[in-house]
């Protein structure tokens, strides 16, 4: 499998679990997350933003900017 391929599949694959299962957010949402979620993954991989962070926090920031407030319930 091309691995440019796959990711254009694994993001279709991730909206339509979010669709299936009910959850907030539409395609843009899941597309942000796989940008900001890339990008860590990325920065973690290289000499990155030469500043040093802690990822799990990180993570929850990205997580409670894309998610909406009243949508806590998944929090």
């Amino acid at each position: 499998m091309d691995g440019c391929a796959a990711l254009p599949r694994a993001v279709w694959a991730d909206v339509a679990f979010n669709a299936n299962a009910g959850l907030p957010g539409g395609a843009e949402e899941i597309r942000l997350l796989h940008f900001a979620i890339d990008g860590l993954v990325l920065d973690q991989l290289t000499p990155g933003t030469g500043r040093p962070y802690d990822v799990h926090a990180t993570t929850a920031c990205l997580v409670r900017r894309l998610v909406r407030r009243d949508d806590t319930s998944i929090i």
